[in-house]
């Protein structure tokens, strides 16, 4: 996962189609996500207030100094990843992510693919990590994947970060926005994710026996080539457990296979550079891929990966080792984008070739309008002529519109 968001394009989406006031008064315009109070905060909070968080955020703060005074943190390559401290957000960075994406299967032949993603986003550098500042705030992405009917279902929150709202809560060991959380602690990874907007609830109880992988350099992962252009990332490649899904009111008890990214940085696209295609890959012999390329319209592109070992051993992958070549395309009659949902991918001297379970997985966030492609894929793999086959997912960004000067 490679997204990084510019805030102010964000918020100034968001309030553009809030449909209220700061005050909660109703005024002309598209309506909102409905948003639900996770626990209590203020009676019918919603997205009033969600629509005054981001008010609030696009408004100058007088207490605080000028922008020009603070800077955001940079990833540093000297940093040192620590567990279980680094599970938890970084104050200072202008954004930051918690991204699950996975396979529920019900072991008899009907599956499901998942995203559930946290983004944490400073308008603002905050480096005191003040808990109700109103610079920073959280965006949720919750997507299901129904092969079976043919549909994606897909809903989005945007809160500030204040409590009963969103953020870290240290009492409860929880990520959350409103009713929507995430806990770490101890290899246990629990997910719970409430979308009333579309009719869909998801747990997740998952766990990890090998633990945070690190990507790039000791957890230095680079996404360009200038010094500053590069994230802290870890990823947990081994999660598998137990699944509650429920579609407009069909509960399914479902077995779960997933993928976690967390990355923390502050960099932004340069403007030649127009999206990236992203890929994870979990192989039926054990080992696991990440790949991944940031597209340049006017210079090479940027192309880095992993290769994971059943055991969890870790080998970075040169560019000279990769391969990314698109095949079949998908139209969106949404966003008029032209996806590659069929790709020939070659990695650690293997050939892969990858199809999407289902043409349409484009994301289309209708508050911060970031659409992108967030989909389950299947693969065929040839490893020096031994055949196997895997499963993941792929993210492909900038195909509608260009992603530099957006993020």
């Amino acid at each position: 996962m490679l997204l990084i968001v510019r805030p102010g394009a964000v918020a100034g989406h968001f309030l553009q189609n809030s449909g209220g006031d700061l005050f909660g008064r109703r005024t002309p315009g598209p309506q909102t996500v409905a948003h639900t109070a996770r626990r209590p905060a203020f009676p019918g909070s919603g997205w009033i207030l969600a629509c005054a968080a981001l008010a609030w955020l696009a408004a100058p703060t007088r207490a605080e100094p000028p922008v020009a005074t603070r800077e955001f943190l940079r990833a540093d390559p000297a940093r040192s990843l620590q567990f279980p401290a680094d599970h938890r957000p970084h104050a200072g960075f202008r954004t930051e992510w918690w991204y699950y994406t996975g396979e529920l299967d019900d072991g008899a032949g009907r599956r499901f693919g998942f995203q559930f993603t946290i983004f944490k986003v400073e308008r603002e550098p905050n480096p005191q990590g003040d808990f109700r500042n109103d610079r920073v705030f959280y965006m949720l992405h919750f997507a299901v994947t129904d092969p079976g009917a043919g549909r994606l279902h897909q809903t989005e929150r945007i809160q500030r970060n204040f409590p009963g709202l969103a953020g870290w809560s240290r009492e409860q060991n929880e990520l959350y926005i409103t009713n929507n959380t995430l806990q770490i602690s101890d290899g246990a990874h629990k997910i719970r994710a409430r979308a009333a907007d579309i009719g869909v609830e998801l747990d997740l109880d998952l766990r990890s026996r090998l633990g945070p992988r690190l990507q790039g350099e000791r957890g230095y992962s680079r996404k360009g080539f200038t010094p500053d252009a590069a994230s802290h990332y870890y990823s947990v490649i081994d999660l598998v457990g137990e699944a509650r899904l429920q579609i407009n009111g069909v509960e399914r008890r479902l077995r779960a296979r997933a993928w976690m990214d967390h990355e923390f940085a502050s960099n932004a696209l340069a403007p030649d550079q127009i999206g990236w295609d992203w890929f994870h890959l979990n192989l039926a012999d054990g080992r696991r891929l990440m790949l991944f390329r940031v597209r340049s319209d006017t210079a090479r592109d940027f192309t880095a990966g992993a290769l994971f070992s059943a055991d969890g051993a870790v080998r970075s992958l040169a560019p000279n080792e990769l391969r990314f070549t698109p095949g079949r395309r998908w139209n969106s009659p949404h966003s008029g984008g032209a996806y590659p949902v069929e790709w020939n991918l070659e990695a650690a001297g293997c050939r892969i070739a990858t199809r999407a379970w289902l043409d349409d997985q484009e994301m289309r966030p209708a508050l911060s309008r970031l659409e992108y492609y967030e989909g389950a894929i299947d693969a065929t793999v040839n490893c020096q002529g031994i055949e196997t086959t895997g499963g993941g997912y792929m993210e492909l960004t900038g195909y509608s519109r260009k992603m530099s000067g957006r993020i």
